[in-house]
Order: C-alpha cells, then structure tokens, then sequence
C-alpha cells in the first residue's frame, strides 16, 4: 500500500510531514496522526564503513565533505568539526571509543592528510600528511598506541 502527497517545499524542505493514512474496508482513506520529524541527517554513504557509533552518550559519527558531524542521539545536538581540506573517505574507531580517526582523499599531487580525534572533547590529538592523493583505510591498535594508515593507488604506503 503506497499513497503520495503533495507538500509544500520551502528552500528544498518540507513546510509539513506527510500524515499517516489509514484505508478503510470501504477504500476511503483516513488521515489517523501528523508525523512528527525527529531530525534529519545529510549522509550519502558512498564511502564504506563511515558511520560510526559511540556510547556514553549516545553519538553518531559521519563524514559531510571535509567536516566530521557528530551528533547526540540522546539531545539532538549536533557539531561539525573541521580538520581536513579534503573529503574525509575513511574512519576507524578505537576498540575502547576514545579516539577516532579519518583521512581524506586529496587531488594528485597533494599529500592527504590524516587527523586523530579525542572523542572526549574531539580535539585533534595528532595528524599527519604522508600519502599521496588519498587515504584509503585506516586502523587504531587494541590498546590505542598506534594507528595505521593504507595510501590510495597512487600511493602504496602504510604508516604506522
């Protein structure tokens, strides 16, 4: 059963949810209750494994471009945190949750870069630009002393 509506859109959002309908033994449709939007998260996915979950509280970790968005799922609140030039196409999260690290796909020619995050307070606690082009994976050891970092193609270098 699929219905479609008509809503009016503002600067590309919606003014008002869809309701939810109902469809009646005799085919009239019922509208029973308003949705109600919670949030809205810009995600394209197109690069694997960058949706990250922390706990202690609850967060959602995901790249926009070159920023990293962190955002609350127990209040809502949202940040966007800036330490790239790039677009970030790889995170890994340490096994005890306490850093997080990404890299960034930069054009030919230019070394890109890799940021290690506290995920206390998200401050930058180390970096470093030494692949060519693009970071393809990355890797934090179990007792997080080392992160490992795998270079794009054009590259072939893995930093520890």
């Amino acid at each position: 059963f699929y219905k479609s509506f008509r809503m009016p859109v503002t600067s590309g959002h919606c003014q008002t949810p869809p309701p939810m309908v109902d469809e009646t033994s005799s085919g009239e449709i019922m509208v029973t209750k308003q949705l109600q939007e919670l949030h809205t998260t810009g995600f394209s996915g197109s690069e694997k494994n960058c949706l990250k979950l922390l706990t202690s509280p609850m967060r959602m970790v995901f790249p926009l471009g070159s920023s990293l968005v962190v955002r609350n799922l127990e209040t809502g609140e949202q940040q966007l945190h800036v330490g790239h030039r790039h677009p970030i196409t790889c995170i890994t999260l340490s096994d005890s949750g306490t850093y997080l690290a990404t890299g960034e796909a930069a054009s030919l020619g230019t070394r890109a870069m890799v940021v290690c995050w506290d995920t206390s307070t998200w401050a930058q606690v180390g970096s470093h630009q030494t692949h060519h082009a693009k970071v393809q994976s990355l890797a934090i050891s179990k007792d997080d002393t080392k992160l490992v970092s795998l270079g794009g193609a054009d590259d072939g270098k893995i930093v520890v």
